[in-house]
């Protein structure tokens, strides 16, 4: 049996990803801006759950820095955020 491969939906915590991956790209999100997760949850209309799991991903790739009470931006050109990267499930291309 083929069956074709099933379109994966984005979950709450990649939406929020990219949400905030665009803002700190766009620097709507400023260098040392103190980004709280249950600020954003609020903004955003989500739980706390996928706010953590995307500022943890922004952590691990080392666009954020979690300080304190919050996360703070090093500084994009820093880290690279200005490069074009896949979104979810894309592979990148040189």
């Amino acid at each position: 049996m083929n069956l074709p491969a099933v379109d994966r939906a984005p979950t709450l915590a990649d939406q929020v990803y990219q949400s905030l991956r665009v803002h700190l790209r766009d620097s709507s999100i400023r260098a040392g801006e103190p980004i709280q997760e249950a600020q954003v949850a609020a903004q955003m209309g989500v739980s706390r759950t996928p706010v953590r799991e995307a500022l943890s991903r922004l952590v691990n790739e080392g666009l954020l820095i979690r300080s304190r009470r919050s996360f703070v931006t090093p500084g994009l050109a820093a880290v690279g955020l200005d490069q074009d990267t896949p979104q979810p499930g894309q592979e990148k291309t040189e």
